[in-house]
């Protein structure tokens, strides 16, 4: 009797596909460079000054705005929020 690699009613799976050689070079040579550019912006860079902050920009003492003003009753007392006592219990 003869033994199949896969078990009966099923498909065989198909091999994954591996990039070709060239594929490979150029992974390998975007690395190199992007290693190059790091290293040539780590070499510019002023020894110290790479996690400081700039100066703090001058704050000012009163907004720009003015606020709002304050609703007005009127005359009879409409506007004005009345509160309920809340019922007694037991």
């Amino acid at each position: 009797m003869d033994r199949s690699p896969t078990p009966p009613g099923e498909l065989p799976r198909p091999a994954p596909a591996r990039p070709r050689r060239p594929v490979w070079w150029w992974i390998a040579l975007a690395f190199a460079a992007g290693i190059v550019l790091f290293a040539i912006a780590l070499k510019n860079q002023k020894h110290g000054d790479f996690f400081r902050a700039g100066e703090v920009p001058p704050s000012t003492a009163e907004p720009d705005y003015a606020p709002l003003p304050a609703p007005a009753a009127g005359a009879d007392g409409a506007g004005i929020g009345t509160l309920e006592p809340p019922a007694p219990t037991d």
